[in-house]
């Protein structure tokens, strides 16, 4: 009979033989899967922690810069609101100082009675009355005119040119700027929120197969996918953010070179204003110098009238 017990070759050939990996049991499996769980979610809790404060900062700060930039549309329409009335009160006063021409006018004489050098001397006295009225009168036309050139010219070299024209491409370029930083603020915005939904999609899977044990086998593969998912959209959100980064500070670069661009403008605009405004209420003052010396009616009160006696 053959002997039953292993030859010493068959031990010596078992012997050097590795030993058998035995099979993961289901319970390292989900001893793995809750570190990998507990290690992700400590990275989000970190990440959260730094990048969410800064998300909601930058959100304030460009709420911020909304209002810096509409500040200065708005200013703009203040200025050509305010020249565009002080124009029409200035065309105002011009009608209003020809209708005061009216009022000195001379009125239709019923005839005068001359008799010696009483009725003489009165005849003169009313002729420098009435050419100082007349020079007044005129001095009023000539006022008006010069009212109105005024505001020819400032509309044509203050309001229209340099203003209007300033004003309409400074509100061109802030919508283009508003919408262009509202679409990196939601893409910003979007993106956070895609890895705050990719987490909690993820965490609550974990949960519900780690309380069930039921087809976790066959459920495995859709775990893995959602922390993917989540891994994915952390790094858009570093994308996202360095592209937010680099397009506001081009905004910002843009809104500065526009404000200085924009200050000139009205810097000049309001320089050549008053400049125009000085000069002519120094021709206006300057007009008034001949009626005031036609207005002194030089004449002898006591010998008219002792004429007249």
């Amino acid at each position: 009979m053959e002997s039953a017990e292993p030859s010493t070759t068959d031990v010596s050939m078992a012997a050097s033989e590795p030993p058998t990996a035995s099979e993961p049991t289901s319970e390292d499996v989900w001893q793995l899967k809750r570190d990998s769980y507990a290690a992700l979610r400590a990275f989000e809790s970190q990440r959260s922690a730094q990048i969410d404060k800064f998300q909601t900062r930058d959100r304030a700060y460009w709420r911020q810069f909304q209002e810096e930039i509409r500040h200065g549309g708005d200013e703009n329409t203040r200025l050509l609101k305010f020249l565009t009335l002080r124009l029409q009160a200035d065309l105002a006063y011009a009608e209003a100082l020809r209708q005061t021409r009216a009022a000195l006018e001379t009125p239709a004489s019923h005839g005068t009675e001359a008799n010696g050098a009483a009725g003489s001397d009165q005849l003169n006295v009313q002729s420098s009355v009435s050419k100082a009225l007349h020079a007044v009168g005129e001095v009023q036309t000539q006022l008006a005119e010069k009212l109105v050139q005024l505001t020819t010219v400032v509309k044509r070299e203050v309001t229209t040119k340099p203003l209007e024209e300033m004003a309409a491409t400074y509100k061109e370029r802030v919508t283009s700027m508003l919408a262009e930083g509202d679409k990196l603020d939601a893409m910003l915005f979007q993106s956070q929120k895609n890895v705050l939904t990719a987490f909690g999609k993820y965490e609550e899977l974990f949960k519900q197969m780690e309380s069930e044990k039921e087809g976790a086998d066959t459920r495995r593969q859709d775990l893995w996918l959602a922390e993917m998912s989540y891994c994915i959209n952390v790094q858009k959100l570093h994308q996202c953010r360095v592209e937010y980064v680099t397009g506001m500070s081009a905004l910002f670069q843009q809104y500065k070179t526009m404000e200085v661009w924009r200050a000139s403008v009205i810097q000049t605009a309001l320089d050549t204003y008053i400049r125009k405004q000085k000069l002519t209420y120094g021709e206006m003052a300057g007009a008034m110098t001949e009626p005031l010396a036609a207005a002194q009616v030089q004449y002898n009160p006591e010998y008219f009238l002792l004429s007249c006696a």
